[in-house]
């Protein structure tokens, strides 16, 4: 997990309680902090370089550090804020220290440039480039996303919103969903942003909530707004050949694709912060081979096979649909078809 997606959902939570923007809570840990790996931070949990004044009973920690004085840069030692965890961190840092009154201007803006600045100009740092450099490093990982107002949908309630995706994951989506439909998949988004609560609460289905297990995890990537999920209008809901031929367009768009994973998620996608699209020439068009048996009896045996699957008063509603038999005796059943079929039939206990 990167440093953001660890910081972002604390920088959220207190920007919604105390009017701070998100960006710039989360620009200020990266530039404090070094992204989380200096001293302070590493032994403090201390992020934004919090100096331990008069008012602060908890414990504190000793360093060297750089100010600007009289036009000139000068080491002092300091005491700064030692924290128990990053969350405490965050939390002090919005609901009380940004609560003194000389950051009274700060409270409830929310254009992230003019939060750099008034910061600055409130005291908060010495630095006169400190304003730019928070605004470079808010452009630069599009912090600005976070500073977008969660939807009110209840953790029972999915998301099916593409604009509540992170920036690049919206390109990623869309450019992915253009070359489905050319490829001829009829599909469609069932999830893209989902909050904490509501990954916990799907978490619990099938634990210690009724229903089938449908996620493994407490920190999926919908959390940070980088992943979507898909399913299929026909022939069926989750058709393993079309989330199959979608896998494989997505891998070729350098997205990530939950059906190569160790525990399969055929549904699911995912990008990173960094993901570009590729260049038109290097997007490869799935080759579609047709499945052909290389002998008369394997051909026979394969006509017998599907026509025992698709017989629904054998098997009711777990029988394969008959429009699969039709393709193999037309010979425009695909090789990925047949794969579909062996991962259906599977599951089903058809076999």
């Amino acid at each position: 997990m990167s440093f953001i997606d660890r910081i972002s959902p604390h920088a959220v939570k207190y920007m919604k309680s105390e009017g701070i923007l998100a960006s710039l809570t989360i620009a200020q840990a990266i530039l404090e902090s070094d992204s989380g790996i200096s001293e302070l931070a590493v032994e403090a949990n201390n992020l934004f370089g919090i100096k331990a004044g008069p008012s602060w009973s908890g414990q504190v920690y000793e360093l060297k550090t750089k100010e600007f004085e009289d036009g000139k840069w000068i080491e002092v030692l300091a005491l700064f804020c030692h924290f128990t965890s990053i969350e405490e961190c965050i939390e002090y840092r919005s609901s009380v220290f940004l609560k003194r009154s000389r950051y009274i201007p700060l409270w409830g803006i929310n254009d992230y440039k003019e939060a750099s600045r008034v910061i600055y100009e409130c005291g908060y740092a010495t630095d006169p480039s400190y304003p730019q450099k928070l605004i470079d490093v808010i452009e630069k990982y599009e912090l600005y996303h976070y500073d977008k107002e969660e939807s009110n949908l209840s953790v029972t309630t999915a998301c099916r919103d593409i604009s509540e995706l992170h920036p690049t994951a919206q390109t990623a989506c869309k450019l992915f969903l253009e070359e489905c439909n050319k490829a001829g998949l009829d599909i469609f988004i069932t999830e893209t942003y989902r909050s904490q609560e509501r990954q916990n609460y799907l978490y619990e289905q099938g634990r210690t909530r009724p229903g089938k297990v449908v996620t493994w995890t407490r920190n999926s990537n919908h959390k940070s707004r980088l992943a979507w999920d898909i399913a299929c209008n026909k022939p069926s809901l989750y058709d393993v050949s079309t989330l199959k031929k979608a896998g494989q367009i997505a891998m070729s768009l350098g997205i990530g694709w939950g059906g190569v994973w160790k525990t399969p998620d055929m549904p699911h996608f995912e990008v990173t912060t960094s993901w570009k699209a590729p260049k038109k020439e290097e997007v490869k068009k799935e080759e579609i081979k047709l499945y052909q048996p290389t002998s008369k009896s394997l051909m026979d045996h394969t006509e017998n096979v599907l026509t025992d699957l698709t017989e629904e008063k054998k098997h009711g509603d777990k029988a394969l649909n008959k429009s699969w038999l039709d393709k193999f005796k037309k010979g425009t059943l695909t090789e990925s078809d047949a794969i579909g079929l062996l991962y259906v039939a599977a599951d089903r206990k058809l076999l």
